[in-house]
């Protein structure tokens, strides 16, 4: 892919993709080991853990969770800012009445052609307890951190043409202010940040297996990348999961009352404001959304696997199709 200049614009769309997929196959051989999917687990079932009681913000279960993902961050090679040695961005914001204290854990690897960012960015915080019961958030979002730690293990022994920024996000459930400190409070100056790619959710596919991209509208580079996630998967899995271009109302929320508004329901909400393009990864609604029973008990792993190598499968063509509009 180095040298390969890409823009998936509407008018040489499929010729591009079609030598993106080709240059893809050549490049990214065969998926990841058992022990990375074994690994992919082990994060998720340890975030989503009772000791870690739901990982609300600024809670004993939420420190646990930044003191894992230092380790993690570090034993996956990711490189820490000179702002956060520990790998620890620590904010503080305000909104209305309401401030709200937190702690991202960011880390880099350097790209091998630009220092411009692609930022990938997985909430780490839940609910925590509520009402005498505990919300574990398995699919959210600990599952988002897993993939999130599985791509950083690839991109540390594959880098990317660009450099890549990977941030656990906190109080995401609060209303966003983790990743709103990544650009009101930034570590990295903003006109560095190229793109981001949000992982929220991916555990919990349904029935069938679906998975969801929004944002392809962000960017044209973008145009045409759901499409070509699934040629790759089609030609690297037996079993891939469909990936469905932009997320779907769920049945139940079709009124305007209490449709979902995907374009403001994660950390991506807050790239866009700064008009920066972002594609938005993730599962639909499901029935234990936001409820006890989001568990790591009721994530079928297997699938799980097939999720993370269509993450580092967008990852690969998200890098791919930004390389026209990068700054070396």
């Amino acid at each position: 892919m180095i040298g390969l200049s890409v823009r998936l614009g509407r008018g040489h769309k499929w010729y591009l993709i079609v030598l993106i997929l080709i240059n893809l196959l050549a490049r990214t051989g065969p998926a990841m080991s058992a022990d990375a999917y074994a690994q992919a687990k082990s994060d998720v079932q340890v975030l989503a853990s009772v000791d870690f009681a739901g990982r609300a913000n600024d809670s004993d279960g939420s420190r646990l969770a930044q003191n894992y993902l230092r380790a993690r961050f570090k034993e996956t090679g990711l490189e820490a800012l000179p702002q956060a040695p520990d790998f620890s961005h620590r904010f503080s914001l305000s909104a209305g009445l309401t401030r709200v204290e937190g702690v991202n854990l960011v880390g880099k690897i350097a790209g091998q052609h630009s220092s411009q960012y692609i930022v990938i960015t997985a909430h780490y915080d839940h609910l925590g307890r509520e009402n005498g019961q505990m919300y574990l958030g398995a699919d959210d979002n600990a599952s988002g951190v897993a993939a999130m730690l599985f791509l950083a293990s690839y991109v540390a022994e594959n880098p990317l043409y660009h450099s890549v920024l990977f941030i656990a996000t906190d109080a995401e459930e609060r209303g966003l202010f983790g990743a709103r400190a990544v650009l009101e409070q930034p570590l990295i100056e903003r006109d560095k940040l190229l793109m981001n790619l949000n992982l929220d959710m991916l555990a919990r596919v349904g029935k069938p297996a679906r998975l969801y991209l929004s944002g392809e509208k962000t960017h044209a580079s973008f145009m045409g990348i759901t499409r070509a996630v699934n040629q790759q998967m089609a030609a690297l899995s037996a079993d891939p999961i469909k990936v469905i271009k932009a997320h779907r109302q769920p049945k139940g929320r079709r009124s305007l009352l209490n449709q979902i508004n995907y374009r403001r329901a994660s950390d991506h909400a807050v790239f866009a404001e700064y008009d920066i393009a972002y594609l938005f990864f993730g599962v639909g609604d499901h029935r234990h959304y936001h409820t006890p029973y989001d568990t790591a008990e009721n994530i079928d792993f297997e699938q799980f696997n097939i999720v993370l190598e269509t993450a580092k499968a967008l990852s690969i063509l998200a890098d791919a199709a930004m390389q026209d509009t990068a700054v070396k």
